[in-house]
């Protein structure tokens, strides 16, 4: 007779152990949405997935493993991902550069691991040479890497994603859907030379009916830069135009439009489906350089050549990543190419090819200067904008500094972004709401750093630039290496300014909870060097950190008696207490 079987006696957990099992399975969801959201935005990108991950190879000398890899056509791109804190990220990358040398040093003997392990998968990588395959290397952490320039750039060729790069990538995925396989291949650093173009366009360049060209005089422009007004099919404008987003992954400051609004695509896309129409309202873009005209008989004509209105033929150069968009991405991108599963794309994709949209678009000379391009596009963008929805305060400040890169304000946002990338303080500052920090920088410039940075202080006052000891400062409005020259000097000086701060503070200044990197005190202290600087003129770190030692402050969250916008007030007692107490 067989004994009943025994009920198994379930363990009561501690309520420490209750914390800790939920602790886990939030992280495990962490990670789990983690991988799913760079994962998806490959495959929203027609990319081919192959789950490499626990899968090791011989790869020349040694045994690798790599977390996945994707495919499109003949690019290979090769991720890997961590999890680990910022503190663990370094150790881990150093060992996956080794695997990447290892690859592009022997890539015959990894196209044959992935061939044999996942055949069905790398079937298509047999209609290309060797030679004619791309490989790319990106690495994704769901935490902040807190590696500077020079790291990443030891780090190549991987290509290292923060989160708020992520992020973006994964806004753009589902504004887009499959379209964001341009701007995947923009970040990839991928263009039409390397790989075969398919497309019904042919490859080289699209003869465009241009239906005005305006003369000089007609716009009022004596810049050189000329205008013309065509229509281009939303499908060549979604492949061959770019937008320089403000929030994307480019390490520049050339960058000033809203990220993609998603409801504003959704809206606008019904609009499409529903109406089937084109809107009246053009497009404006930059075109590229290399457009060409030629008249009804096929003869070149030269642009300078023009006095009168002409109908012609323009020739752009059908280049993916090509045409920047300045302003009505929303009208462009809203074309999209849908999944199989939207119940409007059958009709978009009609329609995308259809559907010619009005474009007015900037032909800038040959030699004008990019950051000049930069400056006259980012101010026809806040024209345009600046009746509709309100542009945030950090917006206009970048589109200032693009403006105007000589004022207090172009100059003191310049400055924030090359300190946020230094060790002392990288990160600190909010340029990106995808990237929260600890500090936002419109407070700062406009209150404080400004003024230590002009070029023009007032009377009876000094700013790094009065005291600047370079000869040909004087220069600086015509030639860029001043201004870098300059860009740069500010830098070093306020790290060599605020690393004697942090060595006096050294126990506050990695608190979370103490003050001494709010704002209120950030922009003080700014104010407090300026001030001094103009009774006492330039000093080194050793004298900044002599006179922080003659008084230390409370910064603790419950002690720190200035709020808000007390700035003055804050740094005249630091002058008193800390410097020769005449302000």
């Amino acid at each position: 007779m067989k004994k009943a079987t025994q009920k198994k006696k379930q363990v009561r957990l501690t309520p420490e152990q209750k914390k800790e099992r939920a602790k886990k399975r939030a992280e495990a969801r962490i990670h789990a949405n983690f991988k799913k959201k760079y994962k998806s935005i490959f495959k929203m990108a027609s990319f081919c997935m192959i789950d490499s991950e626990n899968k090791h190879f011989d790869i020349g000398k040694k045994k690798a493993e790599v977390d996945g890899v994707f495919i499109f056509k003949n690019i290979i791109v090769i991720c890997e991902e961590t999890t680990s804190s910022s503190g663990h990220i370094k150790e881990h990358i150093i060992k996956k550069k080794e695997t990447a040398t290892e690859i592009l040093d022997n890539k015959e003997q990894f196209l044959s691991f992935l061939t044999s392990e996942f055949p069905q998968e790398t079937n298509d990588l047999s209609n290309y040479e060797i030679s004619e395959l791309k490989f790319k290397f990106v690495y994704f952490s769901l935490n902040e890497t807190n590696l500077s320039i020079e790291d990443k750039q030891r780090f190549l060729p991987w290509n290292i994603v923060e989160p708020n790069i992520l992020s973006y990538l994964s806004q753009c995925s589902s504004g887009i859907k499959k379209s964001v396989k341009y701007e995947v291949f923009r970040f990839l650093g991928v263009t039409d030379s390397d790989f075969e173009i398919t497309s019904s366009t042919g490859q080289g360049t699209k003869d465009v009916k241009v239906s005005i060209i305006y003369p000089q005089k007609s716009t009022g422009r004596k810049d050189g830069v000329r205008l013309v007004s065509f229509m281009l099919s939303a499908d060549t404008l979604i492949r061959n135009s770019y937008v320089l987003r403000k929030d994307n992954w480019e390490d520049s400051i050339d960058l000033y439009q809203r990220l993609i609004d998603l409801n504003k695509i959704k809206d606008i896309r019904n609009f499409l489906y529903q109406k089937g129409e084109c809107f009246y309202n053009n497009i404006i873009v930059a075109l590229p350089d290399g457009i060409k005209f030629t008249d009804n008989n096929g003869n070149p004509i030269s642009l300078e050549d023009m006095v009168s209105f002409q109908n012609c033929t323009m020739h752009i150069p059908n280049k993916m990543n090509s045409i920047c968009v300045i302003d009505g991405q929303h009208r462009i991108f809203a074309h999209y190419e849908g999944e199989e599963s939207d119940p409007t794309e059958t009709k978009i994709a009609k329609l995308r090819q259809q559907l010619h949209l009005l474009v007015t678009g900037l032909i800038f000379p040959n030699n004008m200067q990019q950051s000049e391009r930069i400056k006259i596009q980012s101010e026809i963008f806040a024209e345009i904008n600046s009746k509709s929805k309100p542009i945030p305060p950090d917006v206009l400040l970048h589109i200032e500094m693009l403006r105007q890169p000589l004022s207090d304000l172009g100059l003191a946002r310049q400055i924030l972004e090359r300190l946020n990338k230094k060790q002392l303080f990288l990160n600190f500052f909010e340029f990106s709401p995808l990237k929260p920090a600890k500090l936002k920088v419109a407070s700062i410039i406009k209150f404080a750093l400004r003024y230590l940075v002009s070029l023009n202080p007032g009377e009876e006052k000094e700013s790094l630039y009065t005291v600047w000891d370079n000869a040909k400062k004087f220069d600086i409005g015509k030639d860029d290496n001043i201004k870098e020259e300059y860009l740069n000097y500010c830098v070093e000086y306020l790290i060599q300014y605020f690393t004697a701060i942090k060595q006096v503070y050294s126990d506050q200044w990695n608190d979370p909870n103490s003050k001494i990197l709010s704002v209120i005190t950030f922009n003080s202290f700014i104010l407090a060097l300026r001030k001094d600087l103009t009774v006492n003129g330039l000093q080194n770190r050793d004298y900044y950190l002599e006179h922080y030692s003659k008084y230390k402050f409370d910064f603790s969250m419950n002690n720190f008696l200035y709020t808000s916008s007390q700035y003055n007030k804050f740094s005249d007692e630091i002058i008193r207490k800390c410097f020769t107490g005449d302000i």
